[in-house]
């Protein structure tokens, strides 16, 4: 995966923090940083 999500990943929480905080606004970027995966 890119470099930036790995980061994410490593510190726990990328995809988390997006569904929590405003999932209707980030739901197509989160969802395809998930195909990317």
């Amino acid at each position: 995966m890119p470099g930036h999500l790995k980061n994410h990943w490593d510190k726990g929480g990328h995809i988390w923090g997006l569904l929590w905080l405003r999932p209707s606004a980030n739901l197509e970027i989160w969802a395809e940083e998930l195909y990317l995966i």
